[in-house]
């Protein structure tokens, strides 16, 4: 926050630390830069995407991770957790977002830093974001 103070985070989804997220929000003074949108439809999503600066997936164990999937193949770079399933096929480090040590919040926010670099020329990261995507298919699997 002190680095990008017009930073927003968008949380997307549902589940049992709500509660616990809005305390924390507020108790941090941060109503106005964080808004938790619960469930969407990916209709409601895809917005999100294109114009986030990355998809933040900081779960501490993920079989994979499908959202990457979801998330890079809109052209939106992500920031994943090495815990994470789809570590190292999806995340090209520099390329298609960045990796950060699962639990430590220091990495998770140096990667998400480093993520908005990405932003910079936002259509040439979408288009390695996309190939990066693109190459993960039913074909390509062993």
């Amino acid at each position: 926050r002190a680095k990008l103070p017009a930073a927003h985070l968008d949380l997307i989804g549902e589940g049992g630390l709500r509660e616990s997220l809005v305390q924390r929000i507020a108790a941090f003074g941060l109503a106005g830069s964080v808004t938790l949108l619960g469930t969407l439809p990916l209709s409601e999503i895809v917005p999100h995407y294109l114009r986030s600066a990355a998809l933040v997936l900081p779960s501490h164990r993920e079989p994979w991770g499908l959202v990457a999937n979801e998330a890079l193949s809109y052209g939106c770079p992500v920031v994943i957790g090495d815990r994470c399933g789809c570590v190292p096929e999806l995340v090209v480090e520099g390329v298609s977002g960045y990796t950060f040590k699962s639990g430590d919040v220091s990495d998770l926010a140096a990667a998400m830093l480093k993520a908005t670099e990405l932003s910079h020329d936002r259509l040439a990261t979408a288009e390695r974001c996309v190939a990066v995507a693109s190459k993960l298919t039913l074909r390509a699997l062993p």
